[in-house]
């Protein structure tokens, strides 16, 4: 969009580069390598706190056309991806949850057709097929976000900006913005995987891992889980370990319920006598890989963390410990660490040695969004931006965990941790039901899970390796019926990355077994997922993905719950074709 101008946004007023220089701001853009970015130089003399620092649209552009679609891109996990147009409404968010799900909360118009918000990229297609991209290809420093309008003419306001989060910003300091892509194509996916290498090149991405294939306890024993339950897991895989399918189930990931105070995540449970290091000791005993679920910046309101460190906690405006937006209840609020804070680093840095030295091997690392979601933080150092706080984190996760651990992110903000974790959730939850009446766009379930998981196939093998959640197809305690499981479990083995079990095993009949089998049998044979119909819907429903070099095209009907009678090298039928 050639009509891109810098802007500052400075104790609520949105400022151009003249009426910045007015208050002794400096605003310079440079352009180098196919990026952009936009710099803030403070001659005013004295400390200033920005907000935002980027782009605004300042007039008509030369890619404006009428009925422009525009696919939004998620800020975590569950933040809900695909197309939009002019007379949508944006996707709708519980507002509990909404702190959680958008880098920005307070610019969010909810019910307003044509607004929309992404995180770290949008894409606008004109009806001709041309599209144009803009991408932050880095989110060490700050967030990267698009805001704007789209009107049956064209873009009618567009920002990109990145969140300086009224870090402190002292006289003859400078500050940029993330690097910003702006990149034309006709073909979606060759056009998003080319961003997608150029992020991952500017931000150091790790591909070192084969994709994980194990069990999760969590989906079949949820918060119940005992040692016990982990140990018939594990014997049944290592009575199947020369399995051609089965033998390949390796990892056995512990879940949430061996810890009753989120923050002392070494203080286990009854259920699980010994702690970690009987946990670990008992798969690897059976020739598996220990897997344990922390939430690493949690402390509850009476966990001995929050007692003997109240300090260690992110404070707001009041300069009291605030408590994580959405989680918690009025009578044991949850906390998040201060991760600016050189004492947390050293703690979260102790902890994941002590778990590596226990023998855990891969850590699932959940709920990390509570590290930025709180409104007005105040950090240890005031000159952080939330971005630095949760990439200050998790660089000390890593040094403890060792660079050979794997370490998985969930519910964690994307472009903050690329070049850190290994691999990273790609949707919401999975849900033994299809949906819920009146859920909202990232509620966990079936369609919101299969929407996330093709539209974020670009990510994969790129950034990091893509986590799906867990494959389940079991025939109780579930109300899915065959077809829902069957359309799932399609998903799962189209989309790639991280294969996780999580059902219980020993009870499965044999046609659920069989169905198991199949997905496991096809796992880093099937590869490339990408949607056909991405602009059409925001649930895509044809997929194209290659086994062996060759096409493999299923179709999974959202209507029906079912998987569509085609998935086979040829092509689909007229009355299917994307």
């Amino acid at each position: 969009m050639d009509c891109l101008e810098p802007v500052l946004e400075l104790d609520g007023e949105r400022l151009d580069a003249g009426a910045a220089a007015a208050r002794g701001l400096v605003l310079t853009e440079s352009s180098e390598g196919g990026v952009r970015r936009v710099a803030l130089e403070n001659r005013s003399g004295a400390t200033v706190r920005p907000a935002e620092l980027g782009w605004r649209k300042t007039g008509p552009g030369d890619f404006d056309a009428p009925d422009l679609k525009l696919y939004v891109e998620s800020w975590q996990m569950a933040s809900p991806c695909g197309v939009r147009a002019w007379n949508d409404e944006p996707f709708d968010y519980s507002p509990d949850y909404l702190p959680n799900c958008v880098s920005t909360p307070g610019d969010f118009h909810p019910g307003e057709r044509g607004f929309f918000l992404s995180d770290n990229m949008c894409c606008l297609r004109r009806p001709d097929g041309a599209m144009r991209l803009f991408g932050f290809t880095s989110g060490r420093d700050r967030f990267g976000h698009f805001a704007g309008k789209l009107g049956p003419g064209g873009v009618e306001e567009f920002t990109a900006l990145c969140a300086c989060d009224g870090a402190a910003l002292p006289p003859g300091g400078r500050i940029v913005t993330e690097p910003l892509l702006v990149a034309d194509g006709a073909d979606t996916e060759e056009l998003f995987a080319a961003y997608a290498d150029r992020w991952a090149a500017d931000s150091g991405a790790r591909r070192r891992f084969d994709p994980p294939v194990g069990w999760c306890s969590w989906y079949c024993c949820f918060g119940r889980v005992t040692l016990a339950d982990c140990r018939e897991t594990a014997d049944w895989l290592a009575a199947r370990r020369d399995d051609p399918d089965f033998g390949r189930v390796r990892l056995v990931q512990l879940d949430a319920g061996y810890c009753d105070r989120y923050g002392d995540w070494l203080d286990w449970n009854a259920k699980f006598p010994g702690g970690a290091e009987a946990f670990a000791r008992e798969i690897r005993a059976r020739g598996l890989v220990p897997g344990l679920w922390l939430a690493p910046f949690w402390a509850d309101a009476d966990s001995r963390l929050f007692a003997e460190h109240p300090d260690w906690l992110v404070h707001g405006p009041d300069g009291a410990p605030a408590p994580c937006p959405g989680f918690g209840t009025p009578e044991r609020p949850r906390y998040a660490l201060d991760a600016t804070n050189p004492a947390v680093q050293a703690h979260l840095e102790s902890l994941f040695r002590t778990l590596r030295s226990l023998g855990i091997d891969y850590a699932k690392l959940d709920f990390c969004m509570s590290e930025c979601a709180i409104a007005d933080a105040r950090w240890h150092d005031p000159s952080a931006t939330r971005a630095q706080a949760l990439r200050r984190g998790f660089e000390a996760i890593r040094r403890g965990f060792g660079d050979d651990g794997f370490l998985l992110a969930c519910t964690t903000p994307f472009a903050p941790v690329v070049g850190i974790a290994d691999a990273m959730r790609s949707s919401t939850d999975i849900t033994p039901y299809w949906d819920r009446p009146g859920q909202h766009a990232e509620a966990p379930n079936v369609p919101n899970v299969c929407r996330n998981v093709v539209n974020h196939a670009y990510l994969n093998g790129r950034l990091w390796i893509n986590d799906p959640d867990t494959l389940m197809v079991r025939d109780s305690d579930t109300e899915l019926t065959p077809d829902e499981t069957e359309l799932w479990a399609r998903a799962v083995s189209l989309a790639g990355g991280s294969l996780l079990l999580s059902d219980r095993l020993p009870a499965l009949p044999p046609d659920r077994l069989a169905l198991a089998r199949g997905v496991l049998a096809a796992h880093g044979a099937v590869r490339d997922l990408r949607p056909l119909d991405r602009w059409e819907r925001a649930f895509p429903e044809r997929w194209l993905a290659t086994r062996g070099g060759q096409p493999v095209r299923a179709r999974l009907d959202f209507a029906g719950h079912r998987v569509a009678p085609v998935f086979s090298g040829g092509e689909f039928p007229p009355s299917d074709e994307a």
